[in-house]
Formats: structure tokens, sequence, C-alpha cells
């Protein structure tokens, strides 16, 4: 039984991600990830006499999926709550499924684990490509777009389907995975891996096209803030640009005054500029303090807001929050917000201790991947100011689950005290 059950968890990243994906196209799929993500967990727990390896993840995720019970027996609208739950839910298995597969202890002849980690960074970056392939024939021009492309540029891309990805929604997931592939590029040695070296430059071009493409205002400022971060973290003295930077903003207030640029910066398909944010953000703000212990229920905040919270200023539906961290605190209440904060802190920390170890040791391939799990992670705060379009009722969302699996993963790999745990 061990010796099937060993065999079957070798198997469980490709059967779990693949069911994942699936649901992504196929929301009626969302329970059977459940059920093959329970299996996988007695599969492991037979084989290793554990379920999973801890994390220091464990508690906040806990709490999160409390929460998520919560929300299914609070909220007014089970049909529309109910597919957001098992979307979490599917996130936090493919989170273990990635933590537990890239661990299991080597053998002679599997895999080892660092190896396993390189592969996944490999696919996820891989996936980030399928995604702006995807893009290219759905996406279409925008109105109340920033208008840096000429719309004869949009007329020249391949049309298939009815164009129904939002750019925003498209935007956000890769702003994810590109710190990924960019920093690969930026970081590992070209002598000792040049074909990795080709393989991030390239998919870094490509996902970063896709990410123009989009418009996005919060995918643009997230890109910003890469480069920033990746300027520090490369460069020595790469935190001068901060210097440089808090300089040119100082100026483009003074020249351009701050409600311009908060006008700029907030104005979207949905939402006419700084005016309309503060609208939405005041009726998020309404429902956490009416309901802080539970929030309104997964994905109803477009139904409570015109029943209890109605706009003064538009009469247009709006079916989120675009506050990555004020939407969750309106779903799962202020708890909810406080595990999911916890969890981001505890991926920040690890991405740390593996950029760390790679300093220390002086290994490009380390770096690289710290650097692009910090830069990550910061794309999706810095995104997730300005939209929500990483978590509820987007599809993609468990794809935040897959970056926070591969961070925790990686600081169990890089762990030399104890190489197999976290």
């Amino acid at each position: 039984m061990k010796t099937l059950t060993r065999f079957l968890s070798e198997l469980e990243i490709w059967i779990v991600g693949l069911a994942v994906l699936a649901s992504m196209a196929l929301t009626s799929l969302l329970p059977v990830v459940l059920v093959i993500a329970l299996v996988f967990w007695l599969v492991r727990w037979i084989a290793y006499g554990r379920p999973s390896i801890r994390t220091s993840t464990d508690w906040p995720i806990l709490i999160l999926f409390l929460m998520a019970m919560v929300t299914t027996w609070v909220t007014a609208l089970p049909g529309v709550t109910l597919p957001q739950v098992f979307r979490l839910l599917a996130g936090i298995s493919i989170f273990y499924a990635v933590v537990n597969w890239v661990n299991i202890p080597p053998t002679s002849k599997g895999w080892k684990p660092k190896e396993r980690l390189r592969l996944l960074t490999i696919f996820v970056v891989a996936a980030g490509v399928l995604l702006s392939f995807m893009a290219i024939f759905t996406l279409r021009q925008q109105t109340a777009k920033l208008f840096l492309i000429p719309d004869s540029i949009y007329k020249l891309l391949p049309t298939w389907g009815t164009g129904d990805i939002h750019p925003n929604v498209m935007a956000g997931t890769l702003d994810l995975l590109w710190p990924l592939a960019l920093s690969g590029f930026a970081f590992i040695n070209w002598k000792r891996h040049p074909w990795q070296k080709v393989y991030y430059g390239l998919t870094a071009f490509i996902i970063g096209c896709i990410i123009i493409l989009t418009q996005s205002r919060g995918a643009l400022l997230a890109i910003g803030v890469i480069f920033v971060g990746l300027i520090c973290l490369r460069w020595r003295y790469g935190w001068l640009s901060l210097l440089v930077i808090a300089v040119g903003g100082a100026f483009a207030i003074e020249l351009w005054g701050i409600n311009a640029i908060m006008d700029f910066l907030s104005a979207g398909i949905s939402l006419a500029g700084s005016e309309g944010r503060m609208d939405v953000w005041t009726r998020g703000f309404y429902m956490v303090s009416d309901f802080p212990f539970t929030g309104i229920g997964m994905g109803t905040f477009e139904n409570v807001a015109g029943a209890l919270y109605p706009s003064m200023i538009t009469s247009e539906v709006i079916p989120h929050t675009h506050n990555l961290f004020l939407q969750i605190a309106v779903d799962l209440g202020v708890p909810g917000l406080i595990a999911w904060l916890g969890i981001l802190l505890s991926g920040f920390i690890a991405a740390g201790r593996v950029y760390a170890v790679g300093l220390s040791q002086g290994r490009t391939q380390i770096i690289a991947m710290g650097a692009g799990l910090l830069l990550s992670q910061l794309a999706l705060i810095t995104h997730g100011l300005l939209d929500a379009v990483t978590w509820g009722m987007v599809r993609p969302a468990p794809f935040v689950w897959i970056v926070w699996g591969i961070a925790m993963a990686a600081v169990g790999v890089y762990n030399t005290e104890q190489p197999h745990r976290i």
C-alpha cells in the first residue's frame, strides 16, 4: 500500500493542477477538485504518515477555511456564494499540493526537491504564456482606457470567441506570474544556465507585452513597482531609484495636482475617476462596519449594495469593491482579512528567506526564485489597491495560491537545517 500511495503522491501536482485548470473553464468542476484534493490528503497520510507538511500558513488558512464556512451560513444568495467558496478551497488545495509535491523526500531514482521546484516554476511561467496567447484572441480595445496603443493595433489581432475576458482580470493574473519570468532573466547566470536565461527572457517579453495591451491601470502601476523592486534587489545601490521616484512624484504633483493624478489612476471601464472609486469604497467600508465578524457572503456585494447601500452618484452596477483588501473584509469579515494578510506575510517572509539564502550562497537560481516571489506578491498588493481581480468571482484566482505554494515549498527546500520541513 505504501508503494502505491507513494507512486500516487508523485502524480499529485499534475492531477490536482489539471483539475484546477479545468475548473477555471467549467465552474461546475470545482467540487470535483475538492474531492480529488481530499483523496490525496489520504494518500499522503498512508504514504508518509502525515496528511501534509506543516507550514507557517496553516493556522491562517484554517481561520480562512472557517470563515468560508461562515459565509455560506450568512449569505442571502447561496447560489452566488458557493462557487466562490469552492474556488477559495480549490486555491487552498493547489497550495498544499504544491508544498507537498515539491518536498517529497528524494529517492535514488526520483527527482530531488530542488529539481521539482525549478520544474514547477517553469510550468507556472509557461501557464502565464498560455494565458497570454488566450488574451491575444479574446481581448478587445476598451473605452476609458489609457490609449497608449492605437486602435489599429488591436484590429490586427486575430479574433475568436466573444472577447469576454476582462482585461483587468487577465492583467491581474499575469502580474502575478510575470515577475517569476523577469527575475529569472535578470538574475540567472548566462554561462551556467543559458537555456533558462533564454526561456525566461522570451516568456517575460511575451507576458509583459500582453500586460501592456490590456492597458489596465492597476497592472501598469504594478509593472512600475516590479521594475523598481527589481532594481533594488538586483543592484547594490538600486535603492537610490526610490529617491528618483520620490522627486519625480513630487514634480508630477506640483505640475498636475494630486486630484488629477488620482483621477488618472482611478478611472477605468466601470469607474469614472476617483469620485466613483471613493463611492464604491465608502459603501464597502459601511458593509464592513455593519458586518465586521461574518462579512456579507462571498460574491454578494452587488446585491447587498443595491439593497442596503445605494450609490448617490451613479446607477451603474458595480460587482465588487475595486480593492482587494476591502473586498476580502466585505466577503469574509475582519477575521477573514486578518487570516489572508497572515498568509500574505508568511509568503513575503518565505520569499525573503529564499532570496537571502541565494545571496549567502552566491547561487543565481535561488536568488532569482526569491526575488521573483517577492516581486510577485508586491505586484499582488499594488494591483490589489485598485482592483480585486485575484479574489472570489475571478476564475484564475487560484494562481495566487500557486505562488504562495511555491514560496512555502521553496523555503522548505532551501532550509539547510530541516530540508523537508517548513
